[in-house]
């Protein structure tokens, strides 16, 4: 018992009001691993925290409560001022975060999806000033069979050795244009830039020679 004559927060006599908790949270984490599975992993992580954590506050709280001889370890003010900073947060991640992690597995799944077909020209504008014209079918053709596998990339504050804009020209006319770049810890890697309400995130075109490289499609498309 503490000083109000409350009981203390014990496994022994509260386990019904915690254990929902982490349930909870594991449960929202694979949900979220099983909806982005390409995002960053922390991310997923927090957003399980604080989505899981109000949750599985309720349903301890129910469950411990059932039973009036079971007494919770908190008084009313506690209890609805905690709720209300879960929520509130949780919040943040449900209309922030989530949404946030829903784009970046979209704009990996169009890098991914572009076919020959697809692209009509592509054109780097390095910072010296020239402009380089890509319409060659072989090199379109290689650059689609390294896109379709590409990762999604948190390079965190990780510079690059080469910046360039990149615009891909698409056979409808539209044009999807990134600040591009070589990363100094993947010289054989190529980085595209897109930017969501989470901040900077890049999309990671690995080399010929990389070997986290899976086999493209005999085509060259996905």
């Amino acid at each position: 018992m503490d000083m109000n004559g409350k009981p203390r927060l014990t496994w022994r006599l509260h386990w019904r009001l915690m254990l929902p908790i982490p349930v909870a949270v594991a449960i929202s984490g694979m949900i979220l691993h099983l909806a982005y599975q390409h995002t960053f992993w922390f991310l997923k992580l927090w957003c399980a925290v604080v989505l899981g954590t109000p949750v599985g506050m309720i349903a301890g709280h129910y469950w411990q409560t059932r039973a009036k001889e079971r007494q919770l370890p908190y008084s009313m003010s506690q209890r609805v001022s905690f709720f209300a900073v879960s929520l509130l947060v949780a919040g943040i991640a449900l209309f922030e975060l989530v949404p946030d992690l829903r784009g970046q597995e979209a704009e990996l799944a169009r890098m991914r999806g572009l076919s020959v077909s697809d692209i009509s020209e592509i054109l780097l504008q390095l910072e010296t000033g020239q402009d380089i014209r890509v319409d060659d079918p072989d090199l379109i053709r290689n650059f689609v069979a390294h896109s379709a596998v590409a990762e999604l990339f948190y390079p965190s504050h990780e510079g690059r050795k080469q910046r360039f804009r990149l615009s891909i020209e698409l056979s409808d006319g539209r044009v999807l244009s990134y600040d591009a770049g070589v990363p100094e810890r993947h010289l054989d890697d190529l980085s595209l830039d897109f930017v969501n309400r989470a901040g900077s995130v890049s999309s990671t075109i690995p080399s010929n020679n990389d070997s986290r490289r899976r086999s493209p499609p005999p085509d060259g498309s996905c």
